[in-house]
């Protein structure tokens, strides 16, 4: 996610679908675009490409332009509606991952940070 992440000044949320056999499938596709520190989705607009892509697993990435680890409320909350809204619609969400860069990143599933 380097790439798409590492020089954005605005916060942006990122799907990666992921098929059976736990590959990537397709690019990362952009779904939301924000302001320096924050953004938002709708949950329709968050599953779109995990279903056209027909995976049924996927992880999502935000950025956070300061360089922060610190996850906010909104960003838990986020994690959550993505939860129950995948379950709904019968797909898994593995992971939200936000990306910090030069930082690192921090995990939500595994509750950890990494560079």
């Amino acid at each position: 996610m380097r790439p798409y992440a590492e020089h954005e000044v605005q916060e942006c949320i990122w799907v990666l679908a992921v098929d059976v056999h736990a590959h990537l499938r397709g690019e990362p596709v952009e779904v939301a675009r924000g302001q320096q520190a924050r953004v938002a989705v709708d949950m329709p607009d968050l599953l779109r490409p995990v279903i056209v892509l027909g995976c049924i697993d996927f992880v999502f990435c935000n950025n956070h332009p300061s360089g922060s680890l610190e996850y906010s409320e909104s960003d838990r909350d986020l994690t959550e509606s993505a939860e129950r809204a995948a379950a709904c619609a019968g797909l898994y969400l593995l992971d939200h991952v936000i990306l910090a860069y030069p930082t690192g990143w921090y995990s939500f599933r595994e509750d950890r940070t990494g560079s």
